[in-house]
């Protein structure tokens, strides 16, 4: 290892420590609100609504801090002024005050996801709101992205409070994360805050006149981002994007305005000083108060649309390459199911701008935007914060009772958790798979297959150490030194990413199947349950040096006969020895 990597790990590892000392030592201050929007890439919709509500004088005995990357600042500093925000501390995103902030806080509040290390306390009340109703496929859904749901399932499952504004929301959310039987988390039936303005007609009116704009018609067009994050083509996509404006620029009349605002993911590239008729969203608003002015809305496979149906507005769904995106990116249900007009070249888009609404959606505004109204960001920072019951509905995620059997396997096509999963009674139990998602990410089909049987944890990250941690690991496994001290520092370590992983549930049972990473058998070693492993001979191999790894499990399974011999000496346990084949007859009983 070169010095510069050398390097960066030590600071990793120290950082990790300074964490790991607020989450123990830093207690909670019951009047700090922290919140973050995009990972502190934005401050959108529903963050921007909440912070709006706790400027009021209600909550001026409280600490408003929010999540947000230094280059951003400025910027939003005057969007929030902009609006009579001021009670608002500005975090840098990811720096140790960030973290103390968020160890600290007693409300959360995120519309994403809280960092993939963060573990919320028990006296935290965290609320997740996510960004949206779903059309895309998300989780395990996702037939090629499933194995990296990871950060965003814990964060579903250590919430407190998971806000659907409607029942297709809840339902869909709930199934491709596989929330059932593994979070605690209370579902809140409210209102998106971002959607209240929608109920403003007078907000519209001002803004329009703020602008000078009243007499014109204020058309927004918001298209989602195609490909995935690790290859988006953003030249691509503002190539594609300006084709088409060109064409409308011609074709929009003096009396029509169309503002444009790109995915935040695409970097909008587009010079909009070329256009007569066409101009970029502005930055000194926030997006759903200048939606809120538009009299159409054009987008495709974006969930704006879910949004801006409150308004009643016309929404226009431009989806010049359907058949393209659909072979890459599933969708919940099909375009043709909605009421929407649905257009694929630039003459039909016009002809539906100078065309008035005339599609009925009463059923879509039933089935996804039941509980939007006006008052949603009241009704929940008063019932979070200042316990006031409001009337807001909460129910439980469901929960069958059953125990909890967690099945770790690092190669998903291993003959042996094939006869598992065939022979056990999966309705006895709630079987979990485990794996590490990087181990797993060329075999997503498979993970998707399987997931039609029995749901998944994926381990999103590494395991979190501090310097202390390492050392007790390099003494222990390169040296073979097992003195108190390095025993107990070892156990803490793998605690702690324990309570990482699996934040919100309790296993009755640990089948570690396949593979044979000393750190995901130590790692589960330490599982207050019933422990078995199964036994190979890659693994005999990479055990016989750390015979105590063995010790802490209750049950060693055979996977061949002849590998009785070598399994006693490194576990010396004969009646706790058991072949494949009778284990697999015991599971079915």
């Amino acid at each position: 290892m070169n010095f510069k990597k050398l390097k960066k790990k030590v600071k990793l590892y120290k950082k990790n420590a300074t964490l790991n000392h607020y989450y123990h030592n830093l207690p909670i201050d019951d009047s700090l609100i922290f919140l973050e929007s995009k990972n502190g890439n934005d401050i959108a919709g529903n963050i921007f609504y909440l912070l709006k509500e706790l400027s009021k004088n209600e909550y001026g005995d409280f600490k408003v801090s929010l999540s947000l990357k230094t280059e951003l600042q400025v910027q939003k500093r005057q969007l929030l002024e902009k609006y009579g925000i001021s009670n608002v501390v500005l975090t840098e995103t990811g720096s140790l005050e960030y973290y103390k902030h968020i160890y600290s806080a007693k409300y959360l509040f995120s519309d994403a996801t809280l960092p993939s290390t963060f573990v919320k306390k028990p006296d935290q009340v965290y609320i997740n709101t996510w960004h949206g109703t779903p059309l895309k496929k998300l989780g395990k859904s996702n037939s090629k992205r499933g194995y990296g749901l990871g950060n965003v399932q814990r964060n579903f499952s250590m919430a407190d409070y998971l806000l659907y504004p409607n029942p297709f929301m809840q339902e869909t959310m709930i199934n491709s994360f596989m929330l059932e039987n593994l979070s605690k988390a209370m579902i809140m039936n409210e209102g998106y805050p971002r959607n209240s303005i929608f109920f403003d007609e007078g907000a519209a009116a001002i803004l329009k006149s703020e602008m000078g704009i009243k007499d014109k018609q204020i058309i927004v067009y918001m298209p989602t981002w195609r490909g995935i994050y690790s290859d988006l083509d953003i030249k691509g996509q503002n190539r594609a994007v300006k084709d088409y404006l060109s064409k409308l620029d011609e074709l929009l009349s003096e009396e029509q305005i169309l503002y444009v605002k790109l995915h935040t993911v695409v970097k909008d590239q587009i010079n909009y000083k070329e256009y007569n008729h066409i101009k970029p969203f502005p930055k000194d608003y926030e997006t759903y108060n200048f939606l809120n002015m538009a009299d159409c809305l054009i987008t495709d496979y974006s969930s704006v649309f879910f949004d801006y149906a409150c308004s009643g507005k016309k929404i226009i769904l431009f989806v010049y390459d359907e058949e393209e995106y659909l072979k890459t990116v599933g969708t919940y249900f099909s375009l043709d199911d909605l009421p929407f007009p649905k257009v694929y070249n630039v003459p039909d888009l016009i002809k539906e701008i100078n065309t008035s609404k005339n599609y009925e959606d009463t059923q879509f505004l039933e089935k996804f935007c039941k509980y939007d109204n006006p008052q949603a960001a009241k009704n929940i920072c008063e019932y979070l914060i200042l316990n006031k019951d409001n009337g807001i509905l909460l129910k439980n995620i469901k929960s069958n009772g059953k125990e909890n059997v967690l099945i770790y396997a690092s190669n998903l096509k291993d003959n042996s958790l094939k006869k598992v999963l065939n022979k056990a009674d999966l309705s006895k139990k709630n079987y979990f798979l485990t794996f590490r998602a990087s181990n797993v990410k060329d075999n997503a089909e498979r993970l998707y297959e399987l997931s039609k049987k029995v749901n998944y944890i994926p381990l999103h990250d590494n395991l979190t150490a501090t310097n202390k941690d390492v050392l007790a690991m390099k003494l222990f496994f390169k040296y073979n030194i097992s003195s108190n001290k390095i025993k107990k520092q070892l156990n803490q370590f793998y605690k702690r990413n324990l309570n990482k992983y699996y934040p919100s549930i309790e296993f009755d049972q640990i089948m570690h199947i396949v593979g044979h990473d000393k750190q995901i058998i130590n790692l589960f070693a330490r599982y207050p349950s019933q422990k078995t492993i199964f036994m190979h001979k890659d693994l005999i191999k990479k055990l016989k040096k750390d015979k105590i790894l063995l010790s802490y499990y209750d049950q060693v399974v055979l996977l061949k006969r002849k590998l009785l011999e070598p399994t006693l000496k490194l576990y010396p346990k004969k009646d706790r020895i058991i072949e494949l084949e009778d284990y697999i007859e015991k599971l079915s009983e």
